[in-house]
């Protein structure tokens, strides 16, 4: 909206406090001096601190990302956003992109990490050095990202039987319902249906469910 003021902010990392760049840890020692606290270990208690400095670090990614996307719809006039990197997945800053009316349409690519990478490196060879030239379409080139191996329902079965799973064999209209009673009761389902996904993010073929309201997931 027109009420809306962007500022445009920089960021750098001070490459003194992490060491991820270089070394085995995310943090350096000096990071752990300036907060006078140890990195927290695998297993030890979430304290309020880390419940602080996680909702800090997640409230200048937002400011940040809302910053960088004013810019580009202030020097283009297009509000349609494309995004990719590993921030581009922090869905709750994406959320806040359409809430506040930022942008009209977000897409956001499916493997949006590192690895995504090689898309692009295919691209650019493809179009600068092969000089294949680009052609615009409208329909979903990428397929949503389930670019991997599906099996066939004989396959499962035959995989079942050789490794003697315990199954039922359900039908997929009961599957929802049966599946949600079984979640409330604190069940945790692994989904595999189709064609795998590509990317970091579970986007419904190899995804893991459970019921966040419960404090012991």
């Amino acid at each position: 909206p027109d009420s809306l003021i962007i500022k445009t902010h920089f960021y750098e990392i001070n490459t003194e406090y992490f060491d991820f760049f270089m070394g085995k840890r995310m943090i350096s020692n000096k990071l752990e001096e300036l907060f006078d606290m140890q990195m927290r270990k695998s297993g030890e208690e979430l304290k309020t601190f880390h419940f602080d400095l996680a909702s800090s670090i997640q409230e200048i990614t937002e400011e940040a990302v809302q910053s960088m996307a004013g810019y580009c719809i202030k020097q283009t006039g297009v509000k349609k956003l494309v995004m990719a990197g590993g921030v581009a997945l922090n869905c709750v800053s994406n959320g806040k992109l359409l809430k506040n009316n930022i942008v009209d349409d977000l897409w956001i690519q499916p493997c949006a990490g590192d690895a995504g990478g090689s898309l692009g490196a295919a691209l650019l060879a493809s179009h600068h050095h092969l000089k294949i030239p680009r052609h615009h379409s409208h329909h979903d080139s990428q397929k949503g990202s389930y670019l991997g191996p599906s099996f066939s329902r004989k396959e499962i079965l035959r995989t079942c039987d050789a490794f003697n799973f315990n199954y039922t064999v359900e039908e997929y209209d009961n599957l929802v319902e049966k599946i949600s009673d079984l979640i409330i009761k604190g069940y945790i389902f692994g989904i595999f249906f189709g064609r795998m996904e590509y990317g970091p993010r579970a986007l419904g073929s190899r995804s893991i469910i459970a019921d966040a309201r419960n404090t012991e997931m």
